[in-house]
């Protein structure tokens, strides 16, 4: 357990936390839960689109902040967020943006024209299992969220398109396949 000048949080026994091993003075290995220290916080050679893994570090009011390829600090809006995302966990993402401060917003899903793919494919999955889903423009964004791990956005997106090639058709209740 790391010495308490260096725990974020009283840590108990028996839990997991993540922290960062370093050498102290005297060469000996030490560990800190204080991560925001050895995080490089503004973009030095990230680009928009790329991929990344994320490690999901803590949970914040705008989101999760999480360390991008072992080295980086960002954020993965609230939005963006799937049910039951937990501490700790690796997942592949993107970088989602390079704000004017030179911070970094990270997304789960590819950006631009394939993740709206992707999320088409998640919806029509859905409706092939379902036959009809009880979604449309007016639903709340978590029922979305919680129904295909979608943000409303992409999810108007996504079922824009699918109305447009003809595959879905939308109702006063919410969507299901075109008849053929």
């Amino acid at each position: 357990m790391p010495p308490y000048s260096e725990q974020a949080q009283k840590m108990v026994e028996g839990r997991s936390y993540l922290v960062h091993i370093f050498h102290d003075h005297e060469n000996r290995p030490i560990a800190s839960s204080r991560l925001e220290r050895f995080l490089v916080k503004e973009n030095r050679d990230l680009r928009e689109g790329e991929e990344v893994e994320l490690l999901i570090w803590a949970f914040t009011d705008l989101g999760a902040k999480v360390i991008v390829n072992n080295h980086y600090e960002a954020l993965l809006y609230k939005d963006e967020i799937p049910v039951g995302l937990k501490r700790g966990e690796l997942h592949r993402g993107y970088v989602l943006r390079i704000r004017a401060d030179h911070r970094i917003d990270v997304t789960l899903r590819r950006p631009g024209v394939a993740g709206i793919q992707d999320a088409r494919d998640v919806i029509l999955d859905a409706l092939k299992i379902e036959g009809f889903l009880p979604l449309h423009d007016q639903s709340p964004p978590e029922l979305i969220r919680n129904q295909l791990g979608l943000s409303k956005k992409v999810f108007k997106k996504a079922v824009g398109g699918l109305y447009k090639d003809g595959l879905v058709e939308l109702t006063g209740r919410g969507i299901k396949i075109q008849a053929k």
